[in-house]
């Protein structure tokens, strides 16, 4: 059986404890965490919402490798790559041209970027629209 002291110690260090884990942004706005300390009930002060979806991107064929957002020109850039090892692979082949082949400008596409025109409606919902794309023989890294 513990002592008064200890419990009240006890006390003291898990408000402690909670008192830290309110700070950290990652725990306060998790589900699991504000359902089971009730903060809207017991601290609604702490009105923090978890991540909400703001926006759709369109479909974009390729994996994601950088972006960069221009928000005074509304402006949004993704430079995305083929994610496939295996259809890099191919299409490093298949766009290899050796010194006697004539070059053309017909490629399978690696890597690509793409821009859109970036507008918010009055509830705070994003929309974007493809301005243009330009695709590349090999894998694009960063903008």
């Amino acid at each position: 059986m513990k002592s008064y002291d200890e419990l009240n110690k006890r006390k003291q260090q898990l408000e402690q404890f909670l008192k830290s884990c309110v700070l950290r942004k990652d725990i306060v706005t998790s589900d699991a965490f504000r359902e089971f300390i009730e903060i809207e009930k017991n601290s609604p002060e702490l009105n923090i919402s978890g991540p909400q979806k703001i926006a759709e991107l369109p479909d974009i064929p390729l994996g994601i490798r950088d972006m960069i957002y221009l928000k005074y020109e509304n402006l949004m850039f993704f430079v995305c790559s083929d994610m496939n090892i295996a259809s890099r692979l191919d299409a490093y082949v298949t766009n290899f041209n050796l010194p006697w082949e004539k070059k053309t400008d017909a490629h399978i596409s690696v890597g690509a970027v793409f821009s859109f025109k970036v507008t918010c409606n009055s509830e705070g919902t994003y929309h974007f629209d493809k301005l243009w794309a330009k695709s590349f023989p090999t894998q694009v890294n960063k903008i």
